[in-house]
């Protein structure tokens, strides 16, 4: 019996496929961003006017945008992925052109450093951010005022350092997709079932964070969700 053809990839698709998988790459991002700042515009703003309106006024008030902003992110997560839809077939054996193999492996070297910034500012970040709200509660004054506004620049630290995370994770990524490098080798692409839990991570854990954050008012704990994704 003949054996099947493997597909050679060209540098059209090549450069599509870089060019779609970072734009898309960078809408997920936005949505982890809006799906993390949408309770901390939440909680701060319950918390300014609620001394003018009441709390369960102010909460009502604000349970618009969050919810709005959640719905747009979800909207981006499964918009994205649809799209991306049409490179599962990277997920089989394929092979470049020696010249185009030189070429992704440069790319991929000189985008190296840009990467490590990233994820460097991005640990930084995670590992600074309760320190606004330490600093605002501990140091400041104990009060609802700045334990809200801390919550606030803490959500806002992580949702800049997840965002870079992913960043940073979907332009390495399409060059090792394309060089069949780590996750990617024929080997470990044999997994199905890693493609189809990742298709729906993202609103699930969304789901998840909002879940716990509105149960427990943790707020400020229920953040560590995203780094840890």
């Amino acid at each position: 019996p003949m054996q099947p053809t493997v597909p050679v990839i060209t540098k059209e698709e090549a450069e599509r496929m870089i060019h779609d998988k970072k734009f898309f790459g960078n809408l997920i991002a936005l949505g982890v961003f809006l799906c993390i700042t949408a309770p901390a515009i939440f909680v701060l703003g319950t918390t300014l006017t609620g001394f003018q309106i009441g709390e369960d006024s102010a909460a009502t008030l604000f349970l618009f945008p969050l919810f709005l902003m959640i719905a747009v992110a979800v909207g981006l997560f499964i918009f994205s992925g649809i799209q991306l839809e049409q490179y599962k077939y990277l997920e089989k054996p394929f092979t470049l052109d020696y010249s185009l193999t030189e070429i992704i492996r440069k790319k991929k070297a000189a985008n190296l450093p840009y990467f490590t910034l990233k994820i460097v500012a991005g640990v930084v970040l995670c590992i600074l951010s309760p320190l606004t709200l330490i600093s605002l509660t501990v140091f400041i004054d104990d009060n609802d005022f700045y334990g809200a506004v801390g919550v606030f620049l803490l959500l806002l630290m992580v949702a800049i350092a997840v965002t870079l995370f992913i960043n940073a994770g979907t332009t390495m990524d399409c060059y090792k997709q394309l060089l069949q490098e780590g996750d990617y080798t024929p080997e470990r692409k044999e997994d199905k079932l890693v493609g189809a839990v990742a298709s729906i991570v993202w609103p699930l854990t969304t789901a998840g964070y909002l879940l716990w954050s509105f149960l427990t008012g943790d707020w400020h704990i229920t953040w560590i969700v995203w780094p840890v994704m």
